[in-house]
Parts: C-alpha cells; structure tokens; sequence
C-alpha cells in the first residue's frame, strides 16, 4: 500500500468560489483515490468533501474531533 501523501499549504482562503471550485474539482479529477482534507471555515468546502469532521469543546477545554453532519446532505 502506498501512504505517500501531498500537502497543499497555503492560504486557499484567499481564493474566490471560481477558483475553489476549480482547484477541488482538479483534484478529483487528477488523484480520483486521493484523500483530501481540508481545514477551513466556508461553508462552500462541504460541496468537495463526504465527510466533516469539528473540533468539539469539552467541559474540561481540551477539544477532540467529532463527526458532523454536512450542510448540504
């Protein structure tokens, strides 16, 4: 199996919702197996990925990652 792994880091919050979308959509149709994650804060990721995952604040303050539901399903 093979783990190698790409890390696109840059400020993507920069882009419009064109180039966005181009980006994502050029990553799904160069690296179709490819897992891609994003961290970010528009509402507009949801279209590009199936899963979300937040960073949930627990009573003792340390935060620990939960499942959510996507915006658009």
């Amino acid at each position: 199996r093979d783990w190698s792994s790409d890390v696109c880091s840059s400020d993507l919050s920069a882009l419009d919702e064109e180039s966005e979308a181009a980006l994502y959509e050029g990553l799904a149709e160069h690296l179709p197996t490819t897992t891609i994650v994003s961290i970010g804060h528009r509402s507009t990721l949801n279209a590009y990925h199936q899963r979300r995952i937040e960073m949930k604040k627990g009573a003792d303050g340390v935060f620990t990652p939960a499942d959510a539901q996507k915006a658009n399903a």
